[in-house]
C-alpha cells in the first residue's frame, strides 16, 4: 500500500480531537517514514497560514455563519457526527449506509471514489 495511503489510515483510526493536536499526524508520519520536521515547518510556515485560511472559506461556505458544534464531520454534505462523541465509526456508519459503497476495503484496494468526507475542528 502507498505511503500516504497509510498515513491516511493512521489519521483515520485516530480519535477525531476537537483541536489541532499534532501527536497525531506527528506519530503516523513518523510511523510511515515521512518527514515530520518538514510537515510541521510548512504548517507553521506561510503555506501553512495559506491553507488554514481557505479551510476558514471552506467551512464558511459549508456551516454558514452562525454557530456549530466542533468537531463536526459530514460526509457528501450531511452531518455524521458533532461533538466529543464524535469519532470514524459514526462516519463509517454514514459511508456503509451509500449503495454499494464501503467504508470497509482490503489493504491494497483504492480508497473510496466519490464521497466526500469534511472535517472541521479547531486550529491555530
Amino acid at each position: 500500500m502507498d505511503v500516504k495511503l497509510k498515513y491516511l489510515d493512521c489519521m483515520d483510526s485516530s480519535k477525531l480531537p476537537l483541536f489541532y493536536e499534532p501527536a497525531i499526524p506527528e506519530a503516523c508520519a513518523k510511523d510511515q517514514g515521512l518527514p515530520w520536521d518538514q510537515i510541521s515547518k510548512c504548517f507553521g510556515g506561510p503555506m501553512g497560514d495559506a491553507l488554514l485560511k481557505e479551510a476558514g472559506n471552506v467551512t464558511t461556505s459549508a456551516m454558514g455563519h452562525g454557530s456549530f458544534t466542533l468537531p463536526t464531520v459530514l460526509v457528501d454534505g450531511k452531518v455524521a457526527c458533532t461533538g466529543a462523541r464524535c469519532d470514524f465509526q459514526d462516519v463509517a456508519k454514514m459511508l456503509d449506509a451509500k449503495p454499494s459503497q464501503s467504508y470497509l476495503r482490503k489493504k491494497d484496494q483504492e480508497p473510496l471514489s466519490n464521497v466526500t468526507i469534511s472535517y472541521f475542528f479547531a486550529s491555530k
